[in-house]
């Protein structure tokens, strides 16, 4: 494996593809062993979309490995990092998280493998797409924000794999909704990408596209157009026409035609983006589904009712096969292991309830990524229902007064598994579930999202409570609650509460990651938030000063998060300059 390691060491700036590195090991090896021809056939198939394939190479190839060279072989972590990335185009999560996860102890166990060796690198990245499939936003800018050090520190801060890691955060920032953050990091990658391959390659055009999602969620519409345009005709000119890259071009470039109430041409792109997603990903994927909702979105404004709920119909239709297909799965996998031990047998069944329960959040999350917090919402309920054992009523009563989306709140008496405090806040009866917690923390996340702060509050609580059961109070899910809850009361103008939960999250993370982690400086800059807030000036540059030097401690001076807070200590200076004028002090 040193082969490897040394060549991207002392490689100049053009990197070669990790393929061509590994098929250059090979041949260095002295012997083109049965197991590597087949590590180069699978990623082949990687790269061809071919991902069952894929996944049915890297078996063979890692019961080579196994046999040849033993179960702690490096070998080993090249064919779990491929399985990562097959299950997570499949949006089987579960299985791609327990591969990244092996990849990650064999990593640890392999003697050599530094943390500059080229295989972290695949981790970190894998790990970080992960993380952002999942909306763990913060974990998966810290994956890719470590991909970006180790390649500007080994291949220098203007490479295109450099770039690429940046690309990589930047599509994290968007998730987060920093715009600007965002559009800085793919505009630098833009720039390095033309130099290098030339403004017309795949790599371009990506970034052109990418930088058109993030112009449609601030609302900046005719820049999202031309960027996505322009990548998209970058895209097929390269051969790309058929890419999954492509057939989001075209729902974008739908949303922007509804958004203008140009519906026909809306429904138009909406087509071609559903006929390709098909073809390329299947007829039962929930991005597939996805398409469907936006016709029906577009056929309903134009009063086509009929035809809407058709559309409606065939998305639903899509996620009921494929949880339909996954149940079956685990039915199946029940007869082939019946010899077993009935507690084996009930693991594995536990674990394709909880793949479903991974899409189902998958399936939320998209919605909560689109703006959709009310189809996100009815997911996470009918989840929890379905876990209470209870079906979901839909609030009747004076149901003019109130939203659509808006249903009855649980009871005291009912069957919910839970039962209200003096305080108006839920505590969990019963049996614990551990998957509860993130269940009730979407809903509180689409909550939030529709600004009903009041109910996302006592939602982030029941979440909170229910972790505390699980991991007790010290533990990271903890902390990321407190933050969300430190933003919900923050954005409810309620400073109190805000400040409350910042500083509770400040007390987890540094004593789970130490005073100066990035995460920690989260916490700093709520509190100097709320301090800015209050007009307690000197407090706020008190505190942003300290997470500036912290985070300039950990990533230099240059770091965009550095910039940013220093911007804002400018602005609280400026500020505070004004208020004491005003004041006559």
């Amino acid at each position: 494996m040193s082969h490897i390691d040394d060549e991207w060491k002392r490689s100049p700036l053009k990197n070669p593809p990790f393929s061509v590195v590994l098929r250059d090991h090979v041949g260095k090896g002295g012997s083109v062993e049965s197991y590597k021809t087949l590590e180069i056939e699978a990623h082949e198939h990687l790269k061809a979309g071919e991902y069952e394939e894929c996944l049915r190479v890297t078996e063979l190839a890692k019961k080579k490995i196994i046999g040849t060279l033993g179960a702690r072989s490096p070998e080993l972590i090249y064919i779990k990092l491929m399985q990562c990335e097959a299950y997570t185009a499949l949006m089987r999560l579960p299985e791609a998280l327990d591969n990244v996860q092996q990849a990650g102890k064999l990593l640890d166990l392999c003697p050599g493998l530094t943390e500059s060796h080229i295989f972290r690198v695949y981790y970190w990245r894998d790990l970080g797409i992960l993380h952002r499939k999942q909306l763990r936003l913060d974990d998966a800018a810290l994956c890719f924000q470590k991909v970006a050090s180790i390649r500007k520190q080994y291949q220098g801060e203007s490479h295109p794999d450099t770039a690429l890691a940046l690309v990589d955060l930047a599509l994290v920032y968007k998730l987060k909704g920093e715009y600007d953050r965002s559009l800085q990091l793919l505009q630098y990658a833009l720039v390095v990408h033309e130099e290098y391959y030339g403004s017309d390659s795949i790599h371009v055009g990506s970034n052109l596209l990418h930088q058109g999602g993030v112009y449609m969620r601030s609302g900046r519409w005719k820049e999202a157009m031309e960027a996505i345009k322009q990548g998209k005709a970058i895209m097929i000119s390269c051969g790309s026409a058929e890419q999954v890259d492509v057939a989001t071009a075209d729902l974008n470039l739908g949303i922007i035609a509804a958004n203008s109430d140009k519906f026909e041409e809306a429904i138009r792109f909406f087509e071609k983006a559903a006929q390709m997603r098909e073809q390329l990903l299947g007829m039962v994927h929930p991005d597939t589904a996805i398409v469907y909702i936006h016709i029906a979105r577009a056929l309903l404004a134009q009063k086509l009712y009929d035809e809407s709920e058709e559309h409606v119909n065939k998305a639903l239709d899509i996620l009921e096969t494929k949880i339909a297909t996954m149940n079956n799965e685990a039915k199946q996998l029940d007869l082939e292991k019946k010899e077993q031990e009935a507690s084996e047998k009930q693991e594995n069944k536990d674990g394709h309830e909880d793949e479903i329960k991974e899409l189902e959040t998958q399936i939320a999350n998209a919605f909560l990524t689109e703006g959709a917090s009310g189809e996100a919402y009815d997911i996470f309920q009918e989840m929890l229902d379905k876990m209470n054992g209870k079906k979901r009523k839909k609030k009747e009563d004076n149901k003019d007064n109130k939203d659509d989306d808006e249903y009855e709140e649980e009871s005291e008496d009912d069957d919910m598994g839970t039962g209200v405090g003096k305080d108006g806040l839920y505590y969990e009866i019963g049996q614990y579930d551990p998957n509860k917690a993130a269940i009730i923390c979407g809903m509180a996340n689409a909550l939030r999202q529709q600004c009903k702060y009041d109910k996302a509050s006592k939602m982030y609580m029941r979440a909170l409570r229910l972790y505390e059961m699980e991991s007790g109070i010290y533990n990271s899910n903890t902390a990321t609650i407190h933050m969300n809850l430190g933003n919900t009361y923050y954005a409810w103008m309620n400073m109190d509460n805000a400040m409350k939960h910042f500083n509770l999250a400040r007390a987890v993370r540094e004593r789970i990651f130490g005073t100066i982690h990035p995460l920690t400086c989260q916490c700093l800059k709520g509190i100097g938030a709320v301090y800015y807030a209050l007009h307690r000036f000197d407090e706020a540059l008190d505190v942003y000063s300290h997470a500036a030097n912290y985070l300039e401690a950990l990533n230099g001076y240059n770091n965009i998060d550095v910039l940013e807070i220093r911007r804002t200590i400018s602005e609280i200076i400026r500020d505070r300059a004004a208020w004491k004028a005003k004041e006559g002090k």
